[in-house]
């Protein structure tokens, strides 16, 4: 009837984890609960009742994203970008998506994200370690150092203490060649 194993998709990874990054793009599309007649749903006790309604909170907030002129317009510039990025060694182009608060920008690059980390898995060894993307989050304000700390994060890197700006970028690119990155969102945040 009911299935309480199920953590109703409670076990969160935060996108600027590795392991965020990785359960977000691979997320299979979900599957909605059986909708239970109306007898069957009055007959269940306070215990089922939550569980099935959580199912079905769960079923909600895990619906796609509805590709708005926005979304669109962004993924399909930043697919152009990054197919005429793929040759070159140098002199790379990026893309910086602005505007005001919550018009959409994070979901827009966190779609552009996804589409470029199931396509690049899809062409990869299935047992790959490969890292297509990297996701991270920092204030507007950040510095080159706050970069590589996030991004060294993402990547599940040891920092220490002491190390250099230099020597956290030269250990972050490093390990970002190395499971062929190819894709870097750093999503800016306005904190006032």
């Amino acid at each position: 009837m009911v299935n309480s194993d199920d953590d109703g998709g409670l076990d969160f990874q935060p996108l600027v984890t590795r392991e965020g990054w990785k359960a977000f793009a691979d997320a299979p599309r979900p599957e909605a609960p059986d909708l239970l007649p109306e007898l069957v749903f009055q007959g269940l006790d306070p215990v089922e009742r939550a569980v099935y309604n959580q199912a079905r909170m769960t079923y909600h907030m895990k619906l796609l994203i509805v590709a708005t002129p926005m979304i669109r317009q962004i993924t399909t510039l930043g697919r152009k970008l990054l197919a005429y990025n793929a040759p070159k060694t140098t002199g790379r182009r990026g893309l910086i998506v602005s505007g005001p608060s919550n018009t959409g920008k994070s979901t827009a690059i966190q779609q552009l994200g996804k589409k470029y980390h199931v396509d690049a898995m899809r062409q990869a060894n299935p047992h790959s370690d490969r890292i297509p993307v990297a996701y991270i989050v920092v204030p507007s304000g950040a510095t080159p150092k706050m970069l590589s700390i996030e991004l060294a994060a993402f990547l599940g890197l040891p920092i220490g203490a002491r190390a250099s700006q230099h020597e956290i970028t030269h250990t972050v690119c490093t390990v970002l060649r190395k499971v062929r990155c190819g894709l870097v969102l750093v999503d800016f945040t306005d904190r006032r």
